[in-house]
C-alpha cells in the first residue's frame, strides 16, 4: 500500500536537481496506489504540485541545514516579541541579525540548487524566509519540507501559506462494499420527530448508480482536474510574479532608506566643511593682514638703509 504522506515526503525530498523527475516519480507513485487499489490515496497523489524552483531549494536547505532553520525560529520569535513589546534598541540589533542571516540562507539555498540560479529565483528565496521569520504559520510551512511556492509577507496579519504547502491528509478509505454496489451508492436514514416527541426511523434507502451516469461524472471529474491543473499552474505563476515584484519594491525601499541616511550623512559633512570653510578663511585673512604688515615694514627698513648710504 502507498501512504500518501510517504508519496510526499518522497516527492517534495528530491533534489532541486532532480526537479524535472517529479512528474515521472509522481505518476509512478500513483500507478502503484492505483496497483493496491488506493484509488482515493492515488488521486490525492496526483493532485500533489511540482514546487517552484524557489520552494524545491527551501525544501533542500530544511532537510540539508535543520540548524540553520531552527537559527531562523529563534530569530523569528525574538523578533516578533521585540515587535509586541515595542523594544526599539533590540529591534534595531535583530533587524541587523535578520539581514544577516537572509543573506546566509540564501546564499546556502543557493548551492545546493547544482546550476545556476537567477535573479528572481533568489528573490523569491529571501522573500520566503523573510516571511518565515515574520510568521509563525510561514515558518511552519517553511520547515515542514513541503513548499510548493514562494511566500510572501506583506508587512501586517498573517502570511497565507493555504495554497503554498503540501499538508497531506490521511484519507478514510471507502469500505468493502457488496458486489453490484458501486462506491457512488449511498445509504440514507432520516429520522422524524412525531408530535408527542417519539421518534420514527425512515429507514434504509440504497442507491445503484446509473452506467450512463457514472461515465457522465467521470467525464466531468476530469474536466474538473484539468481546470484544477490549469488554474494551479496559473496561480504559482502569479505567485512568483508577486514575490518577484514585492522583492523589487523591497529593494527599492531600501535604496530609498540608504539614500536618505547618505542625504543625513552628507549634510552633516558638509555643515562641517563649511565651517571649516570659514575657518580657513579668517586664517587666510589674518595671513594676508601679516603679510601687508611685513611688507610695509620692509619698505621702510630698506628707505631707512638707502637713507644711511646717501
Amino acid at each position: 500500500m502507498t501512504d500518501l504522506d510517504e508519496a510526499a515526503a518522497e516527492l517534495y525530498g528530491l533534489s532541486p536537481s532532480e526537479l524535472d523527475g517529479f512528474g515521472s516519480r509522481r505518476a509512478a507513485l500513483v500507478a502503484a496506489a492505483r496497483a493496491a487499489g488506493d484509488r482515493d490515496v492515488a488521486r490525492q497523489i496526483g493532485a500533489l504540485k511540482k514546487p517552484v524552483l524557489a520552494a524545491a531549494l527551501a525544501n533542500a536547505l530544511v532537510r540539508a541545514r535543520p540548524d540553520e532553520l531552527a537559527e531562523l525560529a529563534k530569530l523569528g520569535a525574538r523578533l516578533r516579541d521585540a515587535h509586541r513589546n515595542l523594544r526599539g534598541k533590540q529591534l534595531r540589533e535583530l533587524s541587523e541579525q535578520r539581514q544577516r542571516l537572509l543573506s546566509r540562507l540564501v546564499e546556502l539555498s543557493r548551492g545546493l540548487a547544482g546550476r545556476e540560479v537567477g535573479e528572481s529565483v533568489l528573490n523569491q528565496l529571501r522573500a520566503t524566509y523573510e516571511a518565515a521569520i515574520a510568521d509563525e504559520g510561514a515558518e511552519a510551512a517553511v520547515r515542514s519540507g513541503r513548499l510548493t511556492s514562494a511566500l510572501s509577507y506583506s508587512g501586517f496579519g498573517e502570511v497565507d501559506v493555504s495554497d503554498a504547502v503540501a499538508i497531506p491528509r490521511r484519507l478514510t478509505l471507502v469500505p468493502q462494499l457488496p458486489a453490484g454496489v458501486t462506491p457512488e451508492a449511498t445509504e440514507q436514514a432520516a429520522s422524524t420527530e412525531s408530535a408527542d416527541g417519539a421518534t420514527e426511523s425512515a429507514g434504509s434507502i440504497e442507491a445503484v448508480s446509473d452506467p450512463a451516469a457514472v461515465r457522465l461524472a467521470e467525464r466531468g471529474l476530469k474536466q474538473a482536474e484539468s481546470a484544477l491543473a490549469v488554474a494551479a499552474e496559473a496561480a504559482a505563476t502569479a505567485t512568483e510574479r508577486l514575490a518577484e515584484t514585492q522583492a523589487g519594491e523591497q529593494r527599492l525601499a531600501d535604496r530609498i532608506q540608504q539614500l536618505q541616511a547618505d542625504l543625513v550623512t552628507a549634510r552633516a559633512e558638509a555643515a562641517t566643511a563649511a565651517k571649516a570653510t570659514a575657518t580657513a578663511e579668517r586664517e587666510l585673512a589674518r595671513s594676508t593682514r601679516a603679510l601687508e604688515r611685513a611688507e610695509r615694514a620692509q619698505r621702510l627698513a630698506e628707505a631707512a638703509l638707502r637713507s644711511l648710504g646717501s
